[in-house]
């Protein structure tokens, strides 16, 4: 594969330690691609550089897009983002240490879904960590069940049927009717996300059609 001449990234990256800072600051780096950089390469660069520099193996953000996949090409990231990558945690309000975050919050909506049969698995769950905070809304509303969430529940509707999952998940301020495009916020981009959060607002959609039409016949005597 051939890539063009030797680019220059300017970056802003995220710092805050919970322990030792009472607000986040950017420190700037310059890096410069050659070729067959990775990301995984790019964060070890910054590591080298940057004193005591903390990721997390579950994703971050650049210029707000969620991103995860460390064997993406430096080149493709320069094609989706220019030569300005701001790099910040998947939600700077639950920041622990740089781009790690808490995921306590995430992992207690999750568990949630316990109550319909979902066996909680800790790698399987934070692997859905980048989609849970790709969303602005799933950044600003902390009771917003969140497109992860969904993603999740649908899975376990598929193997249970439990209609209790889609009347859960159906809740009017919080649930899959607020859901918005997580092709717009995740990089490299996936159709199927999208795809399944559509598929789950139909079945939600069938359920409330259903419901709305055996009321009216009760109430119509």
């Amino acid at each position: 594969m051939e890539y063009p001449m030797k680019q220059k990234i300017n970056l802003e990256l995220f710092r805050f330690n919970i322990e030792t800072d009472y607000l986040p600051y950017y420190a700037k780096l310059q890096i410069i691609l050659k070729g067959q950089e990775r990301l995984a390469d790019i964060l070890e660069f910054i590591a080298q550089n940057l004193n005591d520099f903390g990721y997390s193996a579950y994703g971050f953000k650049i210029n707000g897009v969620a991103i995860w996949d460390f064997k993406v090409l430096g080149y493709d990231l320069f094609k989706k983002f220019g030569t300005t990558w701001r790099i910040e945690p998947l939600n700077p309000h639950l920041a622990l240490k740089d781009l790690e975050i808490d995921t306590t919050h995430f992992i207690q909506k999750v568990r949630r879904l316990e109550q319909f049969g979902f066996s909680y698995e800790s790698d399987f769950v934070l692997a859905f960590l980048p989609l849970a905070y790709a969303t602005p809304l799933s950044i600003e509303d902390s009771e917003y069940l969140g497109e992860a969430f969904f993603l999740l529940a649908l899975n376990l509707y598929d193997k249970t049927k439990n209609p209790q999952i889609i009347e859960y998940i159906s809740q009017i301020d919080k649930g899959i009717f607020n859901a918005q495009s997580l092709q717009t916020y995740v990089f490299p981009q996936e159709n199927i996300y999208d795809e399944n959060l559509n598929a789950l607002k139909a079945l939600a959609l069938e359920k409330h059609k259903s419901f709305s039409h055996k009321l009216l016949k009760r109430l119509l005597g």
